[in-house]
């Protein structure tokens, strides 16, 4: 969601580039194996190499999804934010269904659907979508089966049936959410596939890493399975349920009789029975935000949380590290009667913090920029980047951002960032081919 701020204008975003990205970066390592502890000069990495890998598999997985419902004569329908389709939904025309009553032709052979990858079972001979009474749409085609309007002279209608809703972003292939003829299929398949696990590991006692044969025969069964199309990490399956559940309650674009037909749907999907609803999770979120809004309103509370920080700050800027050992250990041993406060009515001071505070913010983005491609002006938006630059040659050019600013006029074609970038090194007097 956060990602959709970054193709808003600059006058309806409060955060820069720099902030996105670290805030999404943090965002993607909270859930991996300490990835609390990146440090901020390796977040641009791995920031890039989480979305790479991400659209990787979203374009992979768009790609199969779609050739496999236009080879069985199905309807694909790509869903979610602005320009991230997360999502897809697979429709059926209720004219392509083969009717019940009518005898195949002498030779003709009944219509043969391979459902592999998409986990659905022959919707053309189905006797629930010949009697269907759930949400249809009615769109239009050409001749060429392509969508136009209804106005388009020549278009055909067809009423179109949903099928099934996928998650794009789960690795290797396509995951089922929710299948409209049997919405519970997902649940029975989850809650059959951790019943059996935990027959195996606690009725009977068999565990992988203590009995060979068996981690053998699951890594083998596991392999084969995912070789053929069947989704086996279970985390992402879950991260998938709760994600799309969060995305349907936001994103205003889908039909709305669509959409709370889906969430009516997916909340049999619940797996905990301890889990709350998205509506319960909306009221909770609710109360969590009023909860800090009367945090930040108490004197004790937000406040005074951040005269502590802006002291810390103070003190790291004016003293060593010598020095701030020995405020801290003089604190302990008096037990806390003795705490240092810095002068923060400072005028001098605190601007001084405030130039360096700036300074490395646009450090940081630069370095990111410099980082992320050998062509920043295609990247990234070169206002910002030029931005970056005069705030730099404001506070007074630090001379540790010498070594990006050269960089970043080595590698940029655009004529004003480039005497931005010789400007700012003459005022540290640093020659511009150094």
């Amino acid at each position: 969601m956060i990602s959709q701020l970054e193709r808003m204008s600059e006058n309806e975003v409060l955060l820069s580039q720099a902030e996105l990205l670290e805030i999404q970066a943090r965002l993607a390592l909270a859930g991996k194996t300490l990835g609390g502890l990146v440090t901020a000069e390796h977040l641009p990495e791995a920031y890039y190499k989480n979305r790479t890998q991400t659209e990787e598999t979203r374009g992979h997985n768009w790609e199969l999804l779609r050739q496999r419902a236009e080879a069985e004569g199905l309807y694909f329908e790509p869903l979610g934010f602005a320009h991230s389709r997360t999502h897809a939904l697979l429709w059926v025309a209720r004219e392509d269904l083969v009717p019940g009553d009518v005898p195949l032709a002498d030779g003709a052979q009944a219509r043969k659907f391979d459902g592999r990858f998409l986990g659905i079972s022959d919707p053309f001979n189905d006797s629930r979508l010949k009697n269907w009474t759930g949400y249809t749409e009615k769109r239009y085609f050409d001749q060429s089966g392509r969508p136009v309007d209804t106005e388009t002279p020549g278009a055909t209608s067809r009423e179109l049936i949903p099928l099934a809703l996928y998650a794009l972003e789960y690795p290797k292939v396509p995951l089922v959410l929710v299948d409209f003829r049997n919405t519970r299929k997902p649940k029975n398949r989850e809650m059959l596939r951790l019943a059996t696990g935990d027959a195996v590991s606690g009725v009977l006692g068999i565990s992988k890493w203590g009995n060979w044969p068996y981690l053998a025969g699951s890594m083998a069964w596991n392999f084969v399975r995912s070789r053929h199309g069947d989704p086996n990490n279970r985390t992402t399956r879950l991260r998938a349920y709760t994600q799309v559940r969060r995305w349907l309650t936001l994103d205003s674009s889908i039909d709305p009789a669509l959409r709370a037909d889906l969430q009516r749907r997916l909340e049999i999907l619940g797996v905990n029975p301890l889990e709350d609803s998205v509506y319960e999770e909306t009221e909770i979120a609710e109360h969590q935000y009023d909860a800090l809004l009367r945090y930040s309103a108490d004197p004790k509370g937000l406040p005074a949380r951040l005269e502590r920080d802006r002291n810390g700050e103070l003190a790291a800027y004016r003293h060593g590290i010598p020095a701030r050992t020995g405020l801290r250990l003089a604190k302990w041993f008096s037990l806390g009667v003795y705490s240092h406060h810095e002068m923060s009515d400072s005028a001098s001071l605190a601007a001084a913090l405030d130039r360096g505070r700036r300074a490395d913010r646009e450090i940081r983005f630069l370095e990111t920029v410099a980082q992320s491609s050998p062509q920043p002006d295609v990247v990234w938006n070169i206002a910002e980047v030029r931005r970056a630059v005069n705030e730099l040659i404001a506070t007074g050019m630090p001379e540790r951002s010498a070594q990006v600013v050269s960089r970043i006029m080595q590698q940029t074609s655009d004529a004003e960032v480039r005497q931005l970038c010789v400007r700012a090194l003459a005022s540290i007097g640093v020659a511009a081919g150094q």
